[in-house]
């Protein structure tokens, strides 16, 4: 499977499409500020891809069960004695990330971006759908060194202890190849904590 590109080297600039009032907060405060997912367009698609990470989980989660067997041979008849591996393995990941999306308390934030484009028009002067959501009071483009951008993030990340910040292009629910790129690398990290008996 192919290594998962940071944004930077994909886009060297971000594009941020903000109001009059927007562009101001930033440079008086000199800081982006993230909107609670329930105000976005589809705010459902933070719920619905619980299936899609439980889809993703399983076979990761089946491996560390399996592993844990072999260290604990005794295990087997616990196992068998509820429902079997198959069973015991779905009910602890579905379990997992509904306790994971609890806990997160519906606190999840999202800044949006949009990516250098290939048509240097469209670089110069911005997309249309960003200014008719943004320019109808007096939009502006803002635009990031993306490197720099993550860095930021990083010392952010770093200084105020968040469980999760991330750049990244967001991953249709249809565009498969790209999902399993994406979340592959945090896949292993998430599953480890879903194993309950051992």
């Amino acid at each position: 499977m192919a290594q998962v590109m940071r944004v930077s080297e994909q886009y060297p600039r971000l594009y941020h499409y903000t109001t009059s009032t927007g562009v101001l907060g930033i440079i008086q405060q000199k800081c982006l500020w993230a909107t609670h997912y329930k105000f976005l367009n589809d705010y459902s698609e933070i719920k619905r891809f619980r299936p899609k990470l439980i889809e993703l989980l399983l076979p990761i989660v089946l491996d560390q069960y399996n592993n844990a067997i072999q260290k604990f041979p005794n295990s087997t008849d616990i196992i068998s004695a509820n429902g079997g591996l198959d069973t015991i393995v779905k009910h602890d990941t579905e379990v997992f990330v509904d306790s994971s999306y609890d806990a997160l308390g519906d606190e999840i934030y999202i800044t949006s971006f949009c990516g250098e484009h290939s048509d240097d028009y469209i670089n110069n002067n911005g997309l249309l759908s960003q200014w008719r959501a943004y320019g109808g009071c007096g939009g502006y483009a803002i635009i990031f060194r993306t490197q720099e951008l993550e860095e930021m993030i990083q010392l952010e990340f770093n200084g105020f202890h968040y469980d999760f910040a991330n750049l990244a292009d967001v991953v249709y629910s249809d565009e498969e190849e790209k999902i399993k790129l994406e979340f592959s690398p945090h896949l292993n990290n998430i599953a480890k904590h879903s194993i309950a008996i051992f």
